[in-house]
């Protein structure tokens, strides 16, 4: 890589990192499900312009949008209220197993025992983090995180059967539906939304604008112009500095506990979605 393709891939990595801060702090503060549909919504303001009907995938491209836009981030928001960043940003990385897991039951991939020993270890590594002590509740943000991550990867798969759908497209129509069904469900099962917001002010405002600029279109932006200039094979190992900021961020920040369960346990993560990442690369 350029030195230039570098510092992108160092920023992409560094602000999806802090995102797992932002996001702690403003589900403390404010219901996690109004904050995922304001975020979306912002979105898909943004994106409207590249609205477009394909006959014959609509199906398809509105379950993606329900999985990636909407279920993903409702249940990745509250289960991070439910325990810490450094925690999120290890749990999270399961949606590539997970992705590897339903690309083989629904596109008919094979997988060797390379990917499947690498899909074992990461769900065992994100097991061991679950009985990290002295943090209340974390099985269940885990638990909350991992049925996230699952939908995450069911919208991949259907991304990856579309064929000739734009990613401009795609994801306008991931904002969209999203906003829909995070309006929804904030609307059916939280209250207090508004008065959350002005009580939390700045916090509230700045954590939409950096999860929907930043992280949604900035960071999304300069991975794709990444992946457009390199394999996947070549990207890879560097987004793995997500997740390994993200528990830097998480102790540094919040203070959460590095115990020998999260080390172990985070390692064992990383190692096995590398090994996914970078076999299925190759496939």
């Amino acid at each position: 890589m350029q030195r230039t393709e570098l510092i992108v891939l160092f920023t992409v990595c560094l602000i999806w990192a802090f995102h797992f801060i932002v996001i702690k702090l403003t589900v403390s503060a404010v219901p996690p499900l109004f904050y995922a549909a304001v975020r979306m919504g912002l979105l898909a303001v943004i994106f409207i312009p590249f609205l477009r009907i394909y006959e014959g995938r609509m199906l398809r491209i509105l379950c993606a949008g329900v999985c990636m836009g909407g279920l993903n981030y409702a249940f990745m928001f509250i289960g991070i209220q439910h325990t810490s960043p450094s925690t999120a940003a290890i749990a999270v990385e399961l949606r590539i197993p997970f992705a590897a897991v339903l690309s083989v039951i629904f596109l008919g991939e094979k997988v060797g025992w390379r990917r499947s020993t690498g899909i074992a270890l990461a769900f065992s590594g994100v097991c061991l983090i679950a009985l990290k002590p002295g943090e209340g509740g974390v099985g269940f943000g885990i638990a909350l995180l991992a049925i996230g991550a699952l939908f995450d990867a069911a919208g991949a798969v259907l991304v990856k059967s579309l064929t000739g759908v734009p990613i401009l497209r795609l994801q306008a129509w991931v904002a969209l539906i999203g906003a829909i069904v995070s309006w929804l469900a904030t609307f059916t099962l939280e209250t207090n939304q508004w008065s959350a917001a002005q009580e939390a002010g700045a916090l509230f405002y700045g954590a939409v604008l950096y999860s929907a600029f930043l992280s949604s279109l900035v960071a999304a932006s300069g991975y794709y112009w990444l992946l457009q200039r390199h394999d996947v094979s070549k990207i890879a190992p560097g987004v793995m500095m997500t997740p390994v900021m993200g528990v830097a961020f998480g102790v540094w920040l919040t203070g959460d506990q590095l115990t020998f369960l999260m080390v172990v346990g985070s390692f064992i993560t990383l190692i096995g979605v590398f090994v996914v990442m970078s076999r299925s690369a190759r496939m």
